[in-house]
Parts: structure tokens; C-alpha cells; sequence
């Protein structure tokens, strides 16, 4: 693929974004959004977890709860894959692995689902991601990459988030990630979505065995298992969920006059605001190179014969957005983790520029 229609997508659009701010700058901003939307961030933040972002304490969240996204001796690179005016550095392996599948061919189907062949999966392991372990060098990783075919590369792209010990969303956010789900969006109710209903439904299916695979809480052998079977599979029963975050019942007129639309876009942009400075930058590369992506691959395929569309996406980053270790997730609540991680990628630009901050 040409690099000058890649770097051209790149570039577009560009904004004023939060992690183009520096340390005092961000501080600042986050400060007046939480004086200006006070009314509702109380309602969902506990006065301990506002203070401590008040007060620049995010250091105990990253004692106590391991919140950072990070890997021992981890190398940075500069990327220019983000909505924002300034690069940000993230993890070398991400970036390199990043540029490799950006020069493929990102109409072939199955990108980021398709099985690749073991040997090859295997070989790309071993010598990729047992290359960044072992401190081998750029121009080392980069050769090692060229050996293999963009269905390898972004089955790779995938085990390299297996090297870090926490989601990009703190698992302490969970249960408030799954109360932002539930809002109604209708934003979401005007988005493009033009394949047939042959192929919704076969991608339906394909994204229940994704699902199965990349949380590792559902039967991975059986692709029509049923709802109750999934349930058994987690040791409960549809009744139970993880899901007891409860707001104050006091009644208060000026939060109810908020649309819930603004609402959570509103909350939504502070949980992001509230993430460690790394969480929070490498979540901008990641959304920009996922939209980057769809947008190449379906370069003649707008009808999604042969790629998946927005909600495929989804159903791939979700998992590595919100989820590391063992849940009691029931079947709703993964899909309404898909609906967010969707949500989140079709209003992506929102979250991050400084400017768009709806009134109501």
C-alpha cells in the first residue's frame, strides 16, 4: 500500500488534543472540567477517588491498584498515529508492529481474525516478541516482521497486550464501564452501517468466537453454545452479575435535565481524562490505528463483503480495552462492553479534543 495515501489518512483530522498538553496545562484542564461538571462526575466518582485527582495523587491508584499501562524495562518510541498536533511515545513493540501492518495490503479479509498458520504465528512469537524481551534492537524487529503476511501480523498485534499485566482501562473502572454502557446513546442509532443482513448475521456469529477466545470465560470449543451454557461456564446464573454500582437516590432536578447523550459523552471523556498519562496516550494511538485501519480496508468494500465493520473492531479491542484477568461477566454485560468499545471508536475524536465540551 502506498505510503503516501497511509501517511495521507494519518494526518486527517487533526485536533487539539488533551495529551498534547503538558503536565501543568492538563492539570489545569482537568481541574475546570471537574468545576464545570460537578454535578455529574459526583454522582459517579466517589469524593475519595475526585480528591485524589484533585490533588495529583494518581501515584497511590498506581500503587494500589496497579493501574499503569506498562511492562518492565519497556523501550518508547515517538508515533505519529493520534488525533492530536504532538507525537506521543508508546511501547517500541506496538509502534514497530504498528508500521508493519499499516505497509500491508488492508483489504485482504480476515485482518485481526482470521487464524494465521501455527508455524507461522509460532515463528512470529518466538522471534518477535522474544526479540522485545530480549532487548534486540529496531532494525532487528523490523526485518523480523517482514517475513510474515498481514493475517500474521495482526493475530501478533493482538498477544503483544498478553505482555502487560493491566488493561488500558484500570480494572477498577468496571463496574462503572458497564454503567456508561447502559446509557442510550442515539448517536450511535445514525452511524453508517450498510452490509446485508447475511452478513451481519455471519459476522454475529464470528464475533461470539472471538469473544470466546479473546476474554477466556467462554466455551472456546463449542461455537453454539447456548447462553446458559456460557453462564454455567462462569459459574453463575443470569441473575448474578458483577455489576453493584448504584448512584445516589437523591433526587437533584439539574442532573436530570441533562440529556443523557451529554451525559455520557461527559463521563465518559473524564474516565479517559482520569487515566495514568501512558493508559491515556497509548489509548489515543490505539483507537486512531484501528480507525485508520477500517478506513484502509474497506477502500472499495463499502458494503463489508469482504471486511468487518465498525462492531468487528469492537469486538477485537474490547477484550484488550477493559478486561485482563477472570470475571464474572454475564452474556449482557460482554456485549454491552462491545457497545461501549464501539461507541468509544465512532465518537473517538470527541474524547480526546480539548475543544468539545457540550453544554447543556
Amino acid at each position: 500500500m502506498e505510503r503516501r495515501k497511509i501517511r495521507k489518512k494519518l494526518l486527517q483530522p487533526r485536533i487539539e488534543s488533551i495529551n498534547d498538553l503538558n503536565k501543568d496545562l492538563y492539570r489545569k484542564y482537568i481541574l475546570d472540567y471537574i468545576d464545570n461538571h460537578y454535578t455529574l462526575i459526583y454522582r459517579y466518582y466517589s469524593v475519595i477517588s475526585i480528591t485524589i485527582i484533585r490533588n495529583d495523587l494518581d501515584f497511590l491508584e498506581k500503587l494500589i491498584y496497579n493501574t499503569e499501562f506498562k511492562r518492565t524495562n519497556c523501550s518508547y518510541l515517538r508515533c505519529n498515529i493520534k488525533y492530536g498536533q504532538r507525537d506521543v511515545k508508546i511501547p517500541m513493540e506496538f509502534k514497530i508492529l504498528m508500521d508493519a501492518i499499516l505497509k500491508r495490503d488492508l483489504r485482504q479479509e480476515g485482518l485481526f481474525r482470521k487464524v494465521p498458520v501455527y508455524t507461522d504465528l509460532k515463528m512470529a512469537r518466538d522471534d518477535y516478541i522474544g526479540g522485545v524481551l530480549a532487548g534486540e534492537n529496531i532494525r532487528y524487529l523490523r526485518n523480523v516482521l517482514k517475513k510474515f503476511d498481514v493475517i500474521c501480523l495482526t493475530s501478533l498485534f493482538k498477544e503483544l497486550f498478553n505482555l502487560y499485566n493491566t488493561p488500558v482501562f484500570p480494572e477498577k473502572h468496571l463496574k462503572l464501564l458497564l454503567v456508561i454502557a447502559k446509557m442510550k446513546d442515539h448517536s450511535m442509532e445514525n452511524r453508517n452501517i450498510s452490509y446485508s443482513n447475511e452478513k451481519e448475521i455471519c459476522e454475529e456469529k464470528l464475533d461470539k468466537e472471538i469473544l470466546c477466545a479473546e476474554t477466556g470465560i467462554f466455551k472456546t470449543d463449542e461455537s453454539d453454545a447456548t447462553d446458559k451454557d456460557l453462564l454455567e461456564d462462569i459459574g453463575q446464573t443470569s441473575e448474578t452479575s458483577i455489576l453493584e454500582y448504584t448512584q445516589s437516590t437523591t433526587t437533584d432536578s439539574y442532573f436530570e435535565s441533562i440529556p443523557v447523550d451529554i451525559r455520557k459523552k461527559l463521563i465518559m471523556k473524564f474516565t479517559i481524562l482520569s487515566l495514568p498519562r501512558q493508559n491515556r496516550r497509548f489509548l489515543e494511538v490505539l483507537i486512531k490505528f484501528f480507525s485508520v485501519v477500517h478506513n484502509l480496508s474497506i477502500k472499495g468494500d463499502k458494503m463489508h463483503k469482504k471486511n468487518m465493520t465498525l462492531r468487528g473492531y469492537s469486538v477485537v479491542i474490547m477484550p484488550k480495552l477493559f478486561l485482563k484477568t477472570k470475571h464474572s461477566l454475564d452474556i449482557t454485560e460482554i456485549n454491552e462492553l462491545v457497545d461501549l468499545s464501539e461507541y468509544i471508536l465512532f465518537n473517538s475524536p470527541s474524547f480526546f479534543d480539548i475543544k468539545d465540551n457540550p453544554t447543556y
